[in-house]
């Protein structure tokens, strides 16, 4: 919790002073109308960005800007998950398989309780591959078989609800 605070102080920092960078480099002229001779097919914008990031590297260093880097592309990634109910749903599966250390029994409990009520096609082949993994672990070969046997005909009822291709020539 104290590093997501202490990344996000640094993000703030970081922002506000290349915001600052940014209107200290600006002129005190109205802005008008057109482009400038400086923005000529766009390379006046580039520019500003190559001056603002190679200011950034030199007051923060370049491991800083790397880790901002990271952090905002982890941001980013988060907020692909979380809007998208299909992915934050495999995330789900994951993090009840992976995140918290518990015996493979429990977790197998678990995620065939899950599986008894979760309705999306996707998510139940998403917690039948976490299962494979878990009864292989425990030496289940009965149960991986009986798994792919279910998800196989789950599957091929959802795909048999589609008009099927036309078999190659």
């Amino acid at each position: 919790m104290i590093h997501r605070k202490v990344l996000i102080a640094l993000l703030v920092g970081v922002v506000a002073t290349l915001i600052v960078t940014y209107a200290a480099g600006q002129s005190d002229q109205p802005m008008r109308p057109g482009p400038r001779r400086s923005d000529a097919g766009g390379n006046g914008r580039e520019a500003m960005r190559r001056k603002i990031i190679k200011e950034a590297r030199r007051r923060f260093g370049e491991e800083r800007i790397k880790l901002m880097g990271n952090y905002l592309g982890l941001i980013g990634k988060m907020q692909r998950v979380s809007f998208n109910p299909k992915v934050a749903g495999i995330v789900a599966v994951g993090g009840l398989k992976d995140d918290v250390k518990r015996k493979a029994q429990d977790i197998i409990k678990d995620l065939e309780s899950q599986l008894e009520k979760t309705r999306s096609l996707g998510l139940r082949n998403s917690i039948r591959m976490a299962l494979k993994d878990l009864y292989k672990a425990e030496g289940q070969t009965d149960k991986i078989l009986a798994n792919y046997r279910v998800m196989l005909a789950e599957n091929d009822v959802a795909i048999g609800a589609a008009p099927s291709p036309e078999p190659p020539k």
